[in-house]
């Protein structure tokens, strides 16, 4: 367990300052495109592809850093009143049925796409867009499977440990 945790902690660490990076591009790409459409009267396609790739990496990121520091939203299904390991092993069950299985299919059915992307070196659908989409893309499995393996290790974790 501890050399899991040593594992996923500088990922998470390392994800925290790229999605804090993410706000910063976000905010200042927002700001530059109010300025420039209300005071100039003009846009910018590439600007705009900026936003909506720095979003899309924002969200996936925050996804993983919330799942990882227990922000995320939980909902207790079912109440029982329980022996303290009965009810961990059932809810290390569903946590592998309901995290694990479904990041595992994520990262498994995203690679060929993923791998196409990055191939084609995928850009935005307008003429004048962005490239780099395949970067955003690419998110999308290291998502997968920081939250695969946060699930792995909450399922291994000591039995005073919250899951």
């Amino acid at each position: 367990m501890a050399k899991l945790d040593a594992f996923i902690n500088p990922l998470i660490r390392w994800a925290e300052l790229l999605a804090k990076a993410c706000v910063v591009l976000l905010f200042t790409s927002v700001f530059s495109s109010v300025v420039l459409r209300y005071l100039f009267s003009t846009g910018s396609t590439k600007l705009e592809d900026l936003q909506h790739y720095t979003f899309g990496s924002l969200l996936l990121l925050s996804v993983a850093i919330a799942f990882a520091s227990g922000r995320h939203v939980k909902v207790e299904i079912l109440q029982f009143e329980a022996h303290a390991v009965s009810k961990r092993g059932f809810l290390v069950l569903w946590l592998m049925l309901l995290v694990c299985l479904p990041m595992g299919f994520i990262v498994v059915l995203s690679i060929p796409e993923i791998l196409h992307s990055w191939r084609t070196l995928d850009g935005s659908s307008e003429l004048d867009g962005l490239g780099g989409l395949f970067l955003v893309k690419t998110f999308l499995p290291i998502t997968g499977i920081l939250i695969f393996l946060i699930a792995v290790g909450r399922a291994i974790s000591p039995a005073d440990r919250e899951l």
